[in-house]
């Protein structure tokens, strides 16, 4: 990664200070870490390859040098936020997928409540982390992985769901550095509204699978099935299903796939 064409980028969007690695284990965790020694809001660990980290219900993602972005941004949310933490999930899902279609040609969407799509396969993905000291929360990390080339989408019989890169569906070479600065604009216009009516609106216009069979799987036993309604106001995807005409299901240990 151009070091100079980084930090000439990250000025113009106001980044406060940034910690780059060419090889870390986890942004995540050095980004929770910094959190402990003051670390500025808006802060950012990012890497080129990372070898331990993080995906949603324990699954790793570990990413090829030069293949893929991983970045991770420190917030601290204010009273009336803490209220609503996993809308910074969603809000960030949406940032990313902005981002994405500004380097792209195929339709981008989200897959509730922290994948992008492109095209119907997955190129990037979100994993916030909230810590807390006692019942206090210190700050909250937004980790976010995304496929740049073709040397970062595992083997097909590796996958849980299909993926792609960038690079398939676009006429130029993904630029990093243009995409890490979208993504973070993208989020602070996002943080702006997520409380609002007008995030609703605008997180469930992109949202994929809306109005389609949709099956949500909490353990490898257990799933429910119904018609992808969109979201409510706390970000709780929203379903019909034939025994109940909605239900509400919270942000946590599911998995959304098509029928």
């Amino acid at each position: 990664m151009d070091r100079d064409k980084l930090h000439r980028t990250l000025n113009d969007v106001r980044v406060p200070d940034y910690r780059y690695y060419q090889e870390i284990g986890s942004t995540n965790d050095a980004a929770i870490n910094w959190i402990s020694d003051n670390a500025p809001e808006y802060a950012l660990v990012l890497a080129d390859a990372q070898t331990d980290g993080r995906g949603r219900n324990g699954r790793r993602w570990v990413t090829t040098k030069g293949a893929s972005i991983a970045l991770s941004i420190i917030l601290y949310p204010n009273a009336d936020e803490q209220l609503q933490l996993g809308l910074f999930s969603l809000a960030s899902g949406l940032a990313v997928s902005r981002a994405i279609e500004s380097q792209v040609k195929s339709k981008v969407e989200t897959k509730w409540p922290n994948d992008v799509l492109i095209d119907r396969h997955k190129t990037a993905g979100v994993l916030a982390e909230a810590v807390w000291q006692d019942t206090r929360l210190k700050g909250l990390v937004i980790g976010i992985g995304v496929n740049l080339l073709k040397e970062a989408v595992p083997p097909a019989e590796e996958l849980l769901f299909p993926a792609t890169c960038l690079a398939v569906h676009s006429h130029h070479a993904p630029d990093a550095i243009t995409l890490i600065a979208a993504i973070i604009s993208n989020l602070k216009r996002c943080r702006e509204i997520m409380r609002h009516k007008e995030f609703h609106k605008q997180y469930t216009q992109k949202m994929a699978f809306l109005g389609e069979g949709i099956v949500l799987r909490e353990t490898d036993t257990q799933s429910v099935s119904g018609i992808l309604k969109g979201i409510d106001a706390e970000g709780r995807l929203l379903m019909q299903t034939d025994n109940d005409p909605l239900q509400a299901f919270p942000i946590g240990d599911i998995s959304l796939r098509p029928q």
